[in-house]
């Protein structure tokens, strides 16, 4: 883990105000779209994340001027974004949660997870769709450059 991955929330997330610096860690190589973020002040508390546009390319939230000038940022193209994501007992629904998004700005290493309003999301996005496109596509792939 390198500095760039350490991120600072001022304000703490939703629920857990107590836990304010994370490490951004790869959740695992042959599964890109998903990572940690894992407290550097609580060991047992981590969070799967998923980049918003991953599961919704259309993901356009409104966040207001406030947010972005806590962070740091002009507009919301300088930031990095993700989703909190949930995953039910046995893994029978994964949702991610886009009024919620988690807002970074990685080159001063701090972010704020803020709830928007007005936006036409859902806290519980539905993403099995999109990963079963996902894996398809990877596997069809894979199997074009085996066969190249």
């Amino acid at each position: 883990m390198n500095a760039r991955d350490v991120i600072t929330f001022p304000d703490g997330i939703l629920g857990f105000p107590f836990a304010k610096r994370f490490a951004l860690l790869s959740f695992r190589q042959d599964f890109p779209l998903l990572s940690w973020l894992q407290s550097l002040e609580e060991p047992d508390l981590a969070f799967v994340v998923i980049n918003p546009k991953q599961v919704r390319p259309d993901y356009h939230p409104s966040v207001s001027k406030d947010d972005l000038a806590a962070l740091g940022l002009k507009d919301l193209s300088e930031a990095e974004m993700y989703a909190l994501v949930s995953v039910s007992p046995g893994a029978k629904r994964i949702t991610a949660n886009l009024v919620g998004p988690l807002v970074v700005n990685r080159r001063l290493g701090i972010g704020r997870q803020v709830v928007l309003v007005g936006d036409d999301y859902s806290v519980k996005h539905d993403i099995l769709e999109e990963w079963r496109l996902y894996a398809k596509e990877t596997l069809n792939s894979r199997v074009k450059r085996k066969g190249a």
